[in-house]
C-alpha cells in the first residue's frame, strides 16, 4: 500500500479566480445598482468580498496539513494539454472528458507529491447538496463547479502513476540516492545560457537540439551536494537496463536529447553553478 500521492491545486487556486467569482457573486448579489455607490464604497465592497474567500490557496495548503497530509515536495507548473490527457485517460470517453483537459491546462497548478490519502480532505466531486459548514472539504469550501472543482488528487492505485507523470518522483531519487538539494530555483533559460551550458559540445550534430530544447521551456536548476551523474544516469537510454535499478534517464527520458536532466561533472561544476547564479 503506498503512501505517497500527487494532489493537484487547479488554476482557479493558483490564478485567484476563486476570488474574481467571489467578487462577482457578493457583487451581483447587492440589493442596489452599482451607480449608486462612491468608488470609496466600491473598493470597500471588494476588499470585503476578498476577505469572503479567505485567500484559497493558503486555507486549501493549510487544511492538507491540519488532516495529517504531509507535503514533501511542491512544484508550480502549466499542464500541457499531453499531460492533462494521461491524468485524466480513465475519463476518455466521458462527456466531461474535454471539459477537465481544456480546464486543468489553462493556467498556472501547483503540483505535490504528499505522504498520506488527501482524498478524503479534498472531498467528492459531487458538490451538491452541500453540507455542514463547519466540517466542509477542499472543493465544498472554494469549487466553482463539478470541473472547476480546486484539486485533483490521485487514488492509491494510479499514485506511483501520476507522481511519475509530473516528475515528482526524479527529485525523491536524487534524495533517495544521498544527494542533497541545497537551493533549488525554477526559471527559463536563455538561448545564450544554452549555448554556454553546452559550449563543450558546440560544432557536434546534436549541440543545436540541446540548446533548442533546454531554453523551450521551464526548469528547475539545483544547487546539490554530491555527485549526482550517477543517478541521472547516461544519456545513452540504449539498451534499458533492469527496470528495479534505472536511474532517472532510463525511467523519464523521451530521447537522447530530451533526456530529462542535465548534471554537471566535477571540472564543469562551480562554473556551472555560476551561469545560474547558484554557487
Amino acid at each position: 500500500m503506498t503512501s505517497k500521492f500527487l494532489v493537484v491545486l487547479k488554476p482557479e487556486i493558483v490564478a485567484h479566480r476563486v476570488l474574481a467569482q467571489n467578487y462577482k457573486v457578493f457583487y451581483s448579489n447587492l440589493p442596489v445598482k452599482k451607480t449608486q455607490f462612491s468608488d470609496k464604497d466600491l473598493k470597500k465592497i471588494k476588499k470585503e468580498s476578498l476577505k469572503m474567500a479567505e485567500k484559497p490557496k493558503k486555507v486549501a495548503l493549510s487544511e492538507l496539513r491540519k488532516n495529517g497530509i504531509e507535503i514533501e515536495e511542491m512544484r508550480q507548473l502549466r499542464i500541457t494539454n499531453s499531460l492533462a490527457k494521461s491524468l485524466y485517460k480513465q475519463h476518455e470517453g466521458k462527456f466531461f472528458y474535454d471539459r477537465l483537459v481544456r480546464h486543468i491546462s489553462s493556467g498556472d497548478v501547483i503540483a505535490m507529491r504528499v505522504n498520506g490519502n488527501a482524498r478524503k480532505c479534498i472531498g467528492s466531486s459531487r458538490l451538491w447538496p452541500r453540507i455542514d459548514p463547519s466540517d466542509q472539504p477542499i472543493r465544498q469550501k472554494f469549487a466553482l463547479s463539478d470541473v472547476r472543482n480546486v484539486a485533483h488528487a490521485s487514488d492509491e492505485d494510479a499514485a506511483m502513476e501520476e507522481l511519475e507523470l509530473f516528475r515528482l518522483v526524479a527529485l525523491s531519487e536524487l534524495r533517495k540516492n544521498g544527494i542533497e538539494i541545497e537551493e533549488m530555483r525554477q526559471l527559463r533559460i536563455t538561448n545564450s545560457l544554452a549555448k554556454s551550458l553546452y559550449k563543450q559540445h558546440e560544432g557536434k550534430f546534436f549541440y543545436d537540439r540541446l540548446v533548442r530544447h533546454i531554453s523551450s521551456g521551464d526548469v528547475i536548476a539545483m544547487r546539490v551536494n554530491g555527485n549526482a551523474r550517477k543517478c541521472i544516469g547516461s544519456s545513452r537510454l540504449w539498451p534499458r537496463i533492469d527496470p528495479s535499478d534505472q536511474p532517472i534517464r532510463q525511467k523519464f527520458a523521451l530521447s537522447d536529447v530530451r533526456n530529462v536532466a542535465h548534471a554537471s561533472d566535477e571540472d564543469a561544476a562551480m562554473e556551472e553553478l555560476e551561469l545560474f547564479r547558484l554557487a
